[in-house]
């Protein structure tokens, strides 16, 4: 190539319409480009979410079953009246004067006379009262109650005898196990589906939750670990 090609080329790549034919022709190529290498990091970036998600998922079950084993001797009592303390000048009754004795002795009477089994201080590690609620602090209801038991036969006889509560139209107390927050969460997304007909039985055992399909849907049973495995089951 001359000296006089290279100039005459020089002076076609500076005029604008080569410029503007050349962009157009290009355009695409371009573009085509740039999309790919878009796609290609929005595709690792994807994978990478991905990837992340399934490792909290896991974490979070982990965590949840290791709460859960915490609370296997445990039972949570609703509507169980609370017992107060007078103070020591003789005046007026307050709740925090309700001492773990105090739950106790409650919860052993109840057992007694309303569920009609044996439970002796030996069985109980410690009970005591829960904070209500958010929804419910201003309630004048009574404090949920914990009890701790020190052998699970002792807890799976009071779980088993709370069936009794059912057949009492004026019964206010609720005898549940001790679920942990996930699980909560999934029993009563499950309550709600067992109101809406949506499922034929809801229960926990263990700290777990357990479904049983309608008989449409072939009765089974499953337990469920998510809120989005609940509606999965559907």
């Amino acid at each position: 190539m001359t000296d006089r090609d290279v100039e005459t080329l020089i002076i076609a790549l500076t005029d604008t319409r080569v410029i503007d034919a050349l962009a157009r022709a290009l355009q695409p190529s371009i573009q085509s480009a740039v999309q790919l290498a878009v796609q290609d990091k929005l595709d690792e970036l994807n994978q990478h979410i991905n990837v992340l998600a399934t490792e909290n998922r896991e974490l979070r079950r982990r965590i949840n079953d290791i709460e859960s084993a915490d609370r296997l001797d445990n039972i949570i009592i609703h509507g169980l009246k609370e017992t107060f303390a007078e103070t020591a000048s003789g005046g007026d009754p307050t709740m925090e004067g309700e001492t773990s004795g105090g739950c106790e002795g409650q919860f052993i009477r109840f057992c007694t006379e309303t569920l009609g089994i044996d439970i002796t201080p030996s069985d109980i590690s410690v009970a005591h009262r829960l904070p209500k609620p958010k929804a419910s602090t201003h309630s004048s209801g009574p404090r949920p109650m914990m009890v701790r038991f020190t052998n699970r036969k002792s807890r799976a006889a009071v779980l088993a005898a709370k069936k009794k509560l059912r057949h009492d139209r004026n019964n206010k107390i609720y005898i549940n196990e001790h679920l942990t927050k996930h699980s909560s969460e999934i029993y009563a997304e499950a309550r709600k589906m067992l109101k809406n007909h949506r499922i034929a039985g809801a229960w926990t055992r263990n700290c777990n939750v357990y479904v049983k399909a309608l008989e449409s849907k072939g009765s089974k049973i499953s337990m469920i670990d998510s809120v989005d495995a609940l509606r999965n089951f559907c």
